[in-house]
């Protein structure tokens, strides 16, 4: 017998764990499912915005202007009862809220205690989404949009869960995300402006809220001209994306990135080029309970 050509018994051994660790990679596989009765999902969220304008006549500086922006808020999402398909109905408690905004162009920064502070607000399954409603009866804009944000992202099928389920995923490799699921994805984050893109590259396995998580570092252009074709602010937003395996749900938002301004606007008849930059950082946690 050749004891020389068998390997020594704690080679053996060192081989099993490996073969078996070599039998369960870790691809990031995604479940979609929406939370069942009884679930919670508390959710914390902040955005954080600073840009520094120039404004110039005929070449000149004749002003600087600064545009800040800020979000803060907590909530409580609760299913009350589900099906098949989901939550039928639920439950969305804010605590409290914060936003800040300029009152007009080159205006005052005007702290403000939105109306979803502090506000609690009924859940029903719509046939299209979620309908909402608060003790104060119908929703303001800015009400509804942030409310139905919320509803969609824990208390429905997780819109990007949803996008990635069953997907075995290599790493770096990148997947373009649709606008239409990206702006749900980050929407209400960045108030006033336009999700032009987001792409997602995957980044391994890691723990979030508790949770197995698929990490993906995520990049995202959008666009908050206003509307205005005049002018260009375009925000570029860098950072990671954490989705729970089981559950499809976002578990955590972490970006930030620059922000520049250029164009041109009329006042008494004159035109004054504007040209700026600064920058924007987003921050949401969702844990569920």
């Amino acid at each position: 017998m050749d004891l020389a050509s068998r390997p020594a018994p704690w080679l053996l051994l060192l081989g099993a764990p490996l073969a078996l660790a070599a039998a369960a990679p870790s691809d990031g596989r995604i479940v979609a499912q929406p939370l069942r009765p009884g679930a919670t999902v508390q959710v914390s969220a902040s955005s954080d915005m600073a840009i520094r304008v120039d404004v110039r006549l005929g070449g000149r500086k004749v002003k600087e202007l600064e545009f800040p922006g800020h979000l803060s808020l907590t909530c409580a999402a609760s299913v009350a009862s589900a099906d098949e398909g989901g939550c039928t109905a639920g439950r969305l408690v804010f605590g409290r809220a914060r936003e800040v905004e300029l009152d007009s162009f080159g205006g005052k920064a005007t702290p403000r205690t939105p109306d979803y502070s502090g506000a609690t607000y009924d859940v029903a399954r719509a046939d299209s989404g979620f309908s909402m409603k608060g003790a104060r009866g119908r929703l303001s804009p800015r009400e509804a949009e942030v409310a139905t944000a919320l509803a969609d992202a824990t208390l429905g099928l997780p819109p990007l869960g949803a996008l990635l389920d069953g997907r075995a995923f290599r790493k770096g490799e990148r997947i373009e995300v649709p606008v239409e699921v990206g702006r749900k994805v980050l929407g209400f984050l960045f108030s006033d402006a336009e999700l032009e893109s987001l792409t997602l590259g995957f980044d391994g396995e890691r723990r979030e809220a508790g949770a197995e998580a698929t990490a993906f570092e995520a990049t995202a252009t959008l666009n908050a001209n206003g509307g205005d074709p005049s002018l260009r602010v375009v925000i570029k937003v860098a950072g990671d994306i954490l989705v729970a395996k089981s559950t499809g749900l976002v578990l955590a938002v972490r970006m930030a990135g620059p922000v520049t301004m250029a164009g041109a606007i009329e006042d008494d008849g004159r035109k004054l080029d504007l040209s700026g930059n600064g920058t924007w950082k987003v921050a949401y946690t969702a844990k569920p309970q």
